[in-house]
Formats: C-alpha cells, sequence, structure tokens
C-alpha cells in the first residue's frame, strides 16, 4: 500500500480507527473523515471534532495522516472530504465506507426519523461517498471501494428491524456498481464468510 492514498470514513473511533491504522501500517497515506464539530447536531454519541483530531494525533507515528469534518448526509460535505483528501495527498486510491449509526426498538414503536436518519447516514451516505470518490478513483492504477455491512444483513435480530435492512444494501452495492464502471477491474472479497460457517454457530 506504499504510496496509495485512503479515505475512511467514520474514522475517527471504533471499527474505522482500527482500519486507517491498518492501513497505515502498510504504507498508505490516510484521510481520517468524521462528523467532528457536526456531531453535537446529532442525537447519538458520535465522535466529535475533539475525538477527530486526538485520533490523527496519536496516529501520526504510524505514517502520514490528515483529518477533515464530514457529514455523509450532505452531497457538498461528501466531496468536500474528497477534495480535502486530493489537496492534502495529491490523488486518491481507496475510499473506505465505514460510517454507519444504529438505533433498535420494536416495529410499532420505532419513530420515523430514526427510520430515516440510518439510511441517510448507512444507505445514502454511501451513495453519495461514492458518487463523490469515482472521479478521482478513475485517475488511480490501484482504485477500490470498500463498503463495511453488519452481519445483520443476513441474519434479523429482535428489535433490529432498520438496521438490518440498510444491512443488506452496503454488502450489496459493490457488486450492484461494476456494471455501471465499466472496463474497470471487479474483485469479490466475501469476508463476511468467516463469520457465517461452523464452527462459529452462523450458517446459511
Amino acid at each position: 500500500m506504499r504510496g496509495r492514498v485512503v479515505l475512511v470514513t467514520g474514522g475517527a473511533r471504533g471499527i474505522g480507527r482500527g482500519i486507517a491504522e491498518a492501513f497505515l501500517k502498510a504504507g498508505a497515506s490516510v484521510m481520517v473523515a468524521d462528523l467532528g464539530s457536526a456531531a453535537a447536531d446529532w442525537a447519538y454519541d458520535l465522535a466529535g471534532n475533539e475525538e477527530l483530531e486526538r485520533t490523527v494525533a496519536e496516529q501520526a507515528v504510524l505514517g502520514e495522516v490528515r483529518a477533515t469534518q464530514l457529514d455523509v448526509t450532505v452531497k457538498a460535505s461528501c466531496e468536500e472530504a474528497v477534495a480535502s483528501t486530493i489537496r492534502a495527498f495529491a490523488g486518491l486510491d481507496v475510499l473506505v465506507n465505514n460510517a454507519g449509526v444504529v438505533q433498535s426498538g420494536a416495529t410499532e414503536d420505532f419513530s420515523e426519523a430514526d427510520w430515516d436518519r440510518i439510511f441517510a447516514v448507512n444507505t445514502k451516505g454511501i451513495f453519495l461517498m461514492t458518487q463523490a470518490a469515482i472521479p478521482a478513483l478513475k485517475k488511480s492504477a490501484h482504485a477500490a471501494i470498500i463498503n463495511t455491512a453488519s452481519i445483520a444483513g443476513k441474519k434479523g435480530h429482535p428489535g433490529m428491524a432498520a438496521y438490518w435492512v440498510q444491512s443488506s444494501p452496503r454488502s450489496e452495492l459493490p457488486s450492484r456498481w461494476r456494471w455501471n464502471w465499466p472496463a474497470t477491474e471487479s474483485r469479490s472479497t466475501p469476508s463476511a464468510r468467516v463469520w457465517w460457517e461452523p464452527p462459529c454457530g452462523w450458517s446459511t
């Protein structure tokens, strides 16, 4: 990965932070994107600006890393995240669509606002980020789009209807996009398989 540029959404904490660190250790330059100051506008415990800056400061010992604020539900914000990445590293090779939120509850009690927010972030957000990144990715000889997704997309759980339904598009979108990105190498990486085959207890 040395010399390649990676943009990780939802990268300030959790899985996103781990992904960013893995790419840094592999030699890539990484842009960590998260809500930052906009986190205060969300009714969730999401990474604020202080946490975003702290994450990047701690990861600086691993390699070339920068931070940018991003709201994946806003088209202009997605475009600016890509532009910031290009300004910092002169290109983009890998987009990691990791940003996501979760809310649980019985269907009869689940609010329309929570339903819409989950789909705005977890599904529409992938579309907006990918749309913003494609022009830059087309210029790369090593372009890749990675979507993180939950095993909830394969097996439902009580009280998780909205999260379960949105998980499936996250895992299925890449294979569908292949047909809309001609003359480009595509590859399937079914990494989730390990969670479903015995002896883990999950099976299809």
